[in-house]
């Protein structure tokens, strides 16, 4: 649900492109939009933020929102190096996430210190440094087609590892 609920980047992304880019969306951009409305629609259980589901679908879609301002923010401050915009990133968030270091638990086996070492490393520090690049070089539609391919990727882990029920709805919301 989350990454379903974040996947709204793409339609955060075309509408600021619109509004600070001036890359007006075209028909098909309206239709699409539409059409991932409506798979968003299918995958609530109901409106109201008393369930897990919409809470959860909720706050993605302003996370996806959050996300789809840096695009903009990199191609308006393309004069600032993309190594000078990743180390930005990290020196904002380093801070966030210490303030939190009472509350982890570092009693950890082997496996997971490597998995935690693999994202910090690949997940993290290459991850956000490459999408700083391409969100500065690619224009906001075809950067917003290539998030998508997160969400079979993660229905797919989500069903097979986590053990996670895929339901009609949820796919077809996801294929939309």
């Amino acid at each position: 649900i989350g990454i379903l609920g974040a996947s709204t980047y793409g339609i955060h992304l075309i509408f600021l492109g619109w509004i600070f880019l001036k890359a007006k969306p075209r028909i098909i951009d309206i239709f699409t939009i539409a059409f991932a409305f409506w798979g968003t629609y299918l995958i609530i259980p109901e409106f109201s933020l008393k369930n897990n589901i919409t809470l959860g679908l909720a706050i993605s879609i302003v996370s996806g929102l959050f996300f789809a301002m840096l695009p903009i923010l990199h191609q308006k401050s393309q004069f600032i190096s993309g190594t000078q915009r990743a180390l930005g990133q990290y020196i904002f968030a380093i801070p966030l996430f210490l303030f939190f270091i009472p509350q982890y638990d570092f009693n950890l086996n082997n496996a997971d210190w490597y998995s935690l070492l693999y994202l910090g490393i690949c997940g993290t520090f290459m991850a956000h440094t490459l999408w700083i690049n391409v969100t500065t070089k690619l224009n906001t539609t075809v950067t917003s087609l290539i998030f998508y391919i997160i969400i079979p990727i993660t229905m797919t882990v989500s069903y097979f590892w986590l053990g996670e029920e895929m339901k009609f709805n949820k796919i077809l919301g996801a294929l939309m």
